[in-house]
């Protein structure tokens, strides 16, 4: 769950795979 510092980083790993 991308609350506030996994806001980057779950874009990053979902959105880069």
């Amino acid at each position: 769950m991308m609350r506030r510092r996994q806001i980057r980083t779950a874009r990053r790993k979902f959105s880069g795979g």
